[in-house]
């Protein structure tokens, strides 16, 4: 079965709350100019060196777009030649990952394919939670009731803060929202999480790592640009 990884040895604090969902994070830079590339040989060997035997030879990443195109069955020429915002895959040789640092990735696992996304409020507008599902589902062996769904580190409710557009953007649920004095808090994990369940997927874990409150992990929201965290899936 896919599995999620455990996080990279750039970070060794075996204590931190991602150490318990195995996420790799922190080493990876933004789009801005600095290197961001897991073929990297250096980058690429730190991070190898401290996965189990069973790891793929090729990750596939997204040119992330905050839109909704999930690929499935895509040709892999180069690690990150795509422009989307999450893969579906059967071919168990591969290593899926998206970008994130307020934006949560979202992890689909069947028992025949596995699926990654990345899950932005925009995307989520455009549908991004739904195409992952159907990606995935295009398996006639998959069953959306077979699914697990596991939704990684975002920003929290607490620390969101959306105006008008964001609201008018799209129906949120209401136990997705916050109003405190006229101001409005949105909860991106729980809306996907929500989403989910009202597409059939019964087996959802969500992480609740928020990018803002632990200081280990890179808010754009908080910090502005810099170093973003990467989640990724793997066939063991």
């Amino acid at each position: 079965m896919p599995k999620i990884m455990k996080m990279t040895a750039v970070a060794e604090d075996t204590n931190h709350a991602t150490y318990r969902w195995r996420l790799p994070y922190g080493f990876v830079a933004n789009f801005g100019g600095k290197s961001f590339r897991l073929d990297d040989p250096n980058i690429r060997g730190r991070w190898l060196r401290s996965l189990d035997d069973s790891s793929p030879n090729l990750w596939v990443m997204p040119k992330q777009q905050h839109g909704s195109l999930v690929l499935r069955d895509f040709k892999v020429t180069n690690h990150l030649e795509n422009f989307c915002d999450g893969f579906a895959a059967t071919d168990r040789s591969l290593g899926l990952a998206v970008f994130g640092s307020d934006c949560p990735g979202l992890v689909l696992v069947s028992p025949n394919s596995f699926a990654i996304a990345h899950c932005g409020w925009r995307g989520i507008v455009a549908g991004i939670v739904k195409s992952a599902v159907n990606a995935i589902c295009l398996d006639e062996r998959s069953d959306i009731g077979t699914l697990a769904a596991f939704v990684g580190p975002g920003i929290c409710r607490n620390c969101y803060e959306v105006g008008s557009e964001v609201m008018a953007a799209k129906r949120w649920p209401e136990t997705a929202k916050t109003t405190i004095d006229e101001r409005i808090f949105l909860d991106i994990p729980l809306s996907i999480a929500l989403e989910l369940r009202g597409l059939g997927v019964k087996h959802i874990t969500q992480c609740g790592v928020c990018t803002s409150c632990d200081p280990d992990l890179h808010s754009y929201r908080k910090q502005g640009p810099g170093v973003v965290q990467v989640m990724a899936v793997h066939a063991a």
